[in-house]
């Protein structure tokens, strides 16, 4: 398959303008492979994200499910995409954001999807994380 053009934004200044985070009400759970294997398919269906590490599979799932199925789990958490279509090489977009989570001592695990990032802040801190997100510009 031949290259593909670069998509996305990579002006950091418009990034920053234009990042319109939006936070979902839906509370996820990280899980691994070891916890993951006795998963139905139901759930793996549901989970939002999964990626492969040497030490195992890492699955982001609603907390619902998680709580049915009474499956441990860790950082409970909200999800903030960033709805600009970012470039994949777009430098210091995230950076910056971190460096103002951090600031207000919000944990943040990211997710960067081909159109667009994911921020995932400890439940119950979205709404401020949001307010921050929000005041950068």
């Amino acid at each position: 398959m031949a290259n593909m053009t670069q998509a996305g934004e990579m002006n950091l200044e418009k990034l920053l303008r234009e990042m319109n985070p939006e936070l979902c009400s839906q509370v996820y759970g990280f899980i691994s492979s070891t916890k993951a294997e006795a998963l139905s398919d139901q759930i793996q269906q549901n989970c939002i994200m999964k990626f492969e590490e040497n030490e195992g599979t890492t699955y982001i799932i609603p907390l619902e499910d998680l709580k049915i199925y009474k499956i441990q789990y860790e950082f409970a958490c909200q999800k903030i995409t960033l709805k600009i279509h970012s470039n994949l090489e777009a430098v210091g977009f995230l950076a910056q954001i971190l460096e103002k989570l951090a600031e207000k001592n919000i944990p943040c695990n990211v997710v960067s999807g081909f159109y667009h990032d994911h921020l995932f802040v400890p439940e119950g801190r979205g709404h401020e994380a949001l307010e921050m997100l929000t005041s950068i510009v």
